[in-house]
């Protein structure tokens, strides 16, 4: 009878903890990876919700990233959002981007663009600039994470990214 009992309790435990695990890791997926105000405050780039369909799939978004950003594609956890995006610092693009965009041509910058961000994480970055003479300062001038814009429209790679 104590072990029915015992039994009966274990599997009850397991059963709410294993609730509360699927329920946490939901919540975690609704998430944004990228968040507005950090991007705004760390890189100065507008990011929105973006609310419409976008002509490329999140699939074909993935592909471009690793077909322009073939290193990155050794990341095993990728996070993919939809955006609407402005960010006046990049300003060097393709000419094949710039053919298939005519705003973008025009304009010179990415301004209410429509895009798929994708984020190759677990990475280890060095940043530039920065000394790496001991393991602190190594672990310190890491980035984990490389962020690729795409064109939501064309499907076409614009430029990376890490801050973070």
């Amino acid at each position: 009878m104590k072990i029915k009992m015992l039994l009966i309790a274990i599997l009850i435990i397991t059963s709410v903890v294993g609730l509360g695990c699927i329920s946490a890791s939901a919540v975690t997926e609704e998430q944004p990876n990228l968040k507005a105000d950090e991007l705004k405050q760390k890189m100065d780039i507008d990011i929105a919700d973006l609310q419409d369909t976008p002509k490329i799939t999140e699939e074909q978004a993935i592909e471009a990233a690793k077909n322009a950003f073939p290193d990155l594609a050794i990341s095993t956890n990728i996070k993919v959002q939809k955006n609407i995006m402005t960010y006046k610092g990049t300003t060097l693009f393709s000419d094949a981007e710039l053919s298939k965009n005519p705003p973008l041509k025009e304009k010179g910058y990415i301004d209410n663009m429509p895009v798929w961000i994708v984020s190759f994480k677990g990475l280890k970055i060095f940043r530039a600039g920065i000394s790496t003479t001991t393991d602190e300062l190594r672990r310190k001038s890491m980035h984990e994470e490389e962020n690729v814009v795409v064109d939501a429209e064309t499907g076409e790679a614009l430029y990376s990214f890490t801050y973070r």
